[in-house]
């Protein structure tokens, strides 16, 4: 179903064109976003098109109530290899982030589109990305100039849930900020270990903030307590020192060691194609002290 659209052309002067969509099937633009292995929900519009001499003007308001977006793969350019590694294979050219927001049409566009995400709040937008699901919702600016792509504004996170160190962390408060190319969002971004699992009125959790291709995490919690600390009530809801079957250390030491796999994902999978292996990974088996990868 492809939803109503409804079109006025008026060739009085110059063309132009008024369209406005309702209930538009998003679905039918997935092949679009081929990172996406879902890409589906609905969107209504108001959009004008105006030629003047060489330039095509658009212009208009994008309001998505419903979406589903499930990340399947990272674009290329977000994709780092970790500095000890070396690939003796040539390895596939890609071109950078700005270089891939730029256009090349025989005639001039200028672009700009407000986008509101779920104006209701009904946290019918919803993102899924590797180990992390949220709603989202907030107000966009997209404007193309020439060649020159830019999104503005801010996209609000709730209802996430962030899977680290073994837990379904809660989302306590994100946002994504766009201040330029639309791949590289600034990311604020707090997860909390579920207040009800835990044994004490501690909040534990994780803040993540920067560029979404340089993200950096830091460990937090309220009242204040030392890295080793944070970490045992993120694991088991607890202080350190607080009785269990485990060895405090060993706890420690396998929670930072699925951490450090969880971030390699990528490398690997990399080092596994230049190997010839498809899908190479690397797991942790045992518990306590008999813990092997």
């Amino acid at each position: 179903n492809l939803g109503q659209i409804e079109l006025e052309i008026d060739f009085l002067n110059t063309l132009a064109v008024y369209a406005q969509l309702k209930e538009v099937n998003l679905a039918i633009f997935s092949d679009l976003v081929p990172m996406f292995e879902d890409f589906s929900g609905l969107a209504s519009a108001n959009i004008a098109l105006r030629q003047y001499d060489n330039d095509l003007n658009i212009n208009g308001v994008v309001i998505v109530p419903v979406l589903n977006l499930e990340l399947d793969k990272l674009p290329e350019s977000h994709i780092q290899s970790h500095p000890d590694l070396v690939f003796t294979q040539p390895q596939k050219q890609t071109f950078s982030l700005e270089e891939s927001d730029k256009f090349r049409m025989p005639f001039g566009i200028n672009l700009d589109i407000n986008a509101i995400i779920d104006p209701l709040k009904r946290q019918k937008v919803r993102l899924q990305a590797f180990d992390f699901a949220t709603s989202l919702h907030g107000a966009l600016n997209v404007r193309l100039e020439g060649t020159n792509l830019a999104v503005l504004g801010d996209l609000n996170l709730t209802d996430g849930l962030y899977q680290a160190y073994g837990q379904d962390l809660l989302v306590r408060r994100g946002m994504l900020n766009f201040t330029g190319p639309v791949g590289l969002p600034y990311i604020s971004l707090e997860a909390i270990r579920n207040p009800k699992t835990m044994n004490e009125d501690v909040i534990a959790g994780i803040r993540a903030q920067g560029l979404s291709r340089n993200l950096r995490a830091e460990l937090f919690s309220e009242p204040e307590l030392e890295n080793p600390n944070i970490l045992s009530y993120l694991i088991r809801g607890k202080d350190l020192n607080a009785a269990s079957d485990e060895n405090s250390s060993v706890v420690i030491t396998n929670a930072l060691l699925g951490f450090g796999l969880g971030q390699s994902e990528s490398a690997l999978s990399r080092l596994g194609s230049s190997l010839g292996v498809d899908n190479l990974q690397l797991s942790t088996q045992g518990a306590g002290e008999q813990t092997q990868i």
